[in-house]
């Protein structure tokens, strides 16, 4: 007797390719943030803060334009888990002149030291960063302890865009201990 056809018999055959793709495709993105992490977290060329005034002449000024306009939020809360600090950082005022900013900030530390510490600014669109090109003005880059604050000015050679100012440890980006934004 003749038995019909096994309906199995027609199925297509298994594919694992669509698995492999997944799985390559997955090992590509990892190492991509991987690369780009590292690119990023990396100085170039790390600046460390040594205060000193900027002369500046009269045809170089920038124009002024009042915090209130330029940062999205002001003041900020801080906290470091690497050395136990907290207290509070401001951006005062916000000057823009021809491919540079200048800032004028507060930190007041109300609990722990901050000894070692840095900026800089990490355009919104684009990503590029930027680190301080004059040294700090003021009390700015010297050590604070708790009860006390540094006040002064930092400038940075970038393009005026909304960005991203951040506060760090020591001269780089991989030990961040807050960030506030500033409009264009």
């Amino acid at each position: 007797m003749n038995q019909p056809p096994d309906i199995s018999q027609y199925r297509p055959p298994k594919r694992h390719g669509g698995w492999i793709a997944v799985i390559i495709v997955t090992a590509l993105v990892v190492a991509l943030v991987i690369v780009a992490r590292r690119v990023t977290t990396e100085p170039a060329n790390p600046v460390t803060p040594t205060p000193s005034p900027i002369a500046t002449s009269a045809s170089s000024t920038p124009t002024p334009i009042p915090a209130s306009a330029t940062a999205v939020t002001s003041s900020l809360p801080f906290s470091s888990k690497d050395d136990d600090t907290e207290g509070r950082w401001s951006i005062d005022h916000v000057e823009w002149g021809p491919n540079t900013v200048t800032l004028t900030m507060t930190i007041a530390v109300t609990k722990g030291s901050l000894t070692d510490y840095t900026f800089f600014i990490m355009e919104n669109q684009s990503t590029d960063i930027h680190q301080v090109s004059q040294p700090p003005t003021g009390s700015l880059g010297t050590g604070v302890s708790q009860g006390h604050k540094v006040h002064g000015t930092i400038t940075i050679d970038c393009p005026r865009t909304d960005a991203t100012v951040m506060l760090t440890h020591g001269s780089g980006m991989s030990s961040p201990i807050s960030a506030l934004m500033i409009r264009a």
